[in-house]
């Protein structure tokens, strides 16, 4: 059972939710895109995709995905912050997809793979790194913004507060388990097995050292990661230019089609924004 919490591709994980016990074949490679990877914390290799680097542009997004999502669930997205002069780039977080790795664990480790990934775009010319990133992701992305000076903006879709609370919460949706003293052992133990400190992943206690603009978006009707944990980590971050987009009958899954043209708008006008604020085009 401690397995179930952090092995990405857990047999018994992927039966209940993809109808199979082995992971899917990796993607093809798309010819849109230039592939390459990035050696990240502790050793893990990060496969990275990006469209080809446009000689001027506005900056770069980084894109990070949910759990046991991948690179591409951001294609569609990529493609249009590349048509509004961006350069566009997501990678695997580690143990997903072509990323190498056997566990997840909520943002400890994936801060550090993050930082190793904005390090090496620096040194390959890219500037005005800003992440999007969503569910995971977006855990992922606000841990990453407190330790990393690379990133200088960051658009945050549906995450969790910690990673201890949110796990409490899947059991109960999923399973119907309310059983705290049994979910806290598994907890951690999963930390063990994972090699990381439970009590590390939390988004919220990271908060207050996120001085970068930051918009954080969430849906009012998410079951799986509720808004008030969105709110909360709003609350706490630092920044003095920081926006909270309630997504109106949104769930987890679907912020992007519910919020439409009008969302897109509002993370537009964002981007817009921070290009303006470092222009500098090379």
């Amino acid at each position: 059972m401690p397995r179930v919490i952090v092995e990405i591709n857990n047999p018994l994980v992927l039966l209940m939710t993809k109808g199979r016990w082995s992971p899917a074949p990796t993607p093809p490679q798309n010819e849109d895109f230039e592939y390459y990877k990035v050696t990240g914390y502790e050793g893990v290799s990060i496969q990275v995709m990006q469209k080809p680097r446009l000689t001027s542009n506005k900056g770069t997004v980084l894109f990070l995905h949910g759990i046991r999502a991948g690179k591409e669930h951001f294609t569609e997205k990529m493609e249009w912050v590349y048509d509004l002069g961006f350069n566009a780039v997501s990678i695997d977080l580690r143990a997903h997809d072509s990323s190498t790795g056997d566990f997840c664990t909520f943002g400890a480790k994936e801060k550090h793979d993050v930082e190793k990934v904005t390090e090496e775009l620096i040194r390959s010319g890219h500037h005005n790194i800003g992440v999007w990133a969503q569910s995971l992701g977006g855990a992922v992305g606000l841990q990453a913004m407190a330790i990393d000076d690379n990133i200088k903006f960051g658009i945050i879709e549906s995450t969790f507060t910690r990673f201890r609370t949110i796990t409490h919460d899947y059991a109960d949706f999923h399973l119907g388990l309310q059983a705290p003293d049994l979910m806290d052992y598994l907890i951690d133990r999963s930390g063990e097995i994972a090699d990381f400190n439970p009590n590390m992943a939390a988004p919220i206690n990271f908060a207050q050292e996120i001085h970068q603009d930051i918009l954080i978006a969430h849906g009012d009707q998410d079951r799986r990661i509720n808004i008030d944990y969105g709110r909360a980590n709003f609350e706490a971050i630092s920044s003095e230019n920081k926006s909270f987009i309630k997504v109106e009958g949104a769930n987890h899954l679907n912020v992007w089609q519910v919020g439409g043209a009008a969302y897109l708008e509002k993370i537009q006008s964002f981007l817009e924004t921070q290009a303006s604020q470092r222009p500098d085009n090379n």
